[in-house]
C-alpha cells in the first residue's frame, strides 16, 4: 500500500502517547514508597494477592466519564489493595496515591510527530481502555493540538 494511500492514524494512549510520571503505570512511586515506610516488610506473593485483588475491582469497574471518576475509581483500587496488607493508610494518603496514579506526561516526541501527521492531512484518533478524561488530556493538556470531540466515542456511541 502506498504511503499517500493512508488517511488515518489511530493511536493508544499509555505507552504510546504519554508514559506515567515515576517511570512505571503500575505500582506507582508512590505506593513503593508507602510500602517502603511500612513497620513490617510486605511478602512479595502477599503484595501480589493484594494486587491482584485491586485489580479485580479495576477490572469490573473500568467505565470512567470524568477525571473525578477516574480519582473515585483509584481511590477505592488502593483501599482495596492496602486493606488487604493491614496497612492503615488516612483519606489524604489514598487521594494522593489515587491522583498519582493518573499522572502522565506525553513523550518527547508526542506532539510533534502528531502535528506532523495532522499536517500531512491524517486524521488522528485515539483507542483506548484509558478513562475518557485521560485522553481529552491528551489532547487538550499534553499535545495541545486541535482535534475535535468527535475522537472520543465510548463503545456505546459507535
Amino acid at each position: 500500500m502506498p504511503i499517500n494511500a493512508i488517511k488515518a492514524a489511530l493511536f493508544d494512549s499509555g505507552d504510546t502517547l504519554l508514559e506515567p510520571v515515576g517511570g512505571a503505570w503500575w505500582r506507582r512511586p508512590s505506593l513503593r514508597a508507602l510500602l517502603n515506610e511500612s513497620p513490617s516488610p510486605v511478602e512479595p506473593d502477599r503484595l501480589s494477592a493484594a494486587l491482584d485483588r485491586g485489580m479485580q475491582y479495576l477490572d469490573t469497574h473500568h467505565h470512567v466519564e470524568t477525571e473525578d471518576d477516574e480519582i473515585a475509581q483509584f481511590k477505592e483500587y488502593y483501599e482495596i489493595v492496602l486493606g488487604e496488607l493491614d496497612i492503615d493508610a488516612s483519606a489524604q494518603t489514598i487521594e494522593k496515591l489515587a491522583r498519582a496514579q493518573i499522572e502522565q506526561n506525553p513523550f518527547p516526541d508526542t506532539r510533534d510527530t502528531l502535528e506532523e501527521l495532522r499536517r500531512a492531512g491524517l486524521k488522528l484518533g485515539i483507542v483506548s481502555n484509558a478513562g475518557r478524561r485521560s485522553n481529552e488530556r491528551i489532547v487538550l493538556w499534553a499535545c495541545a493540538i486541535s482535534l475535535t470531540r468527535s475522537l472520543f466515542h465510548r463503545s456505546s456511541d459507535v
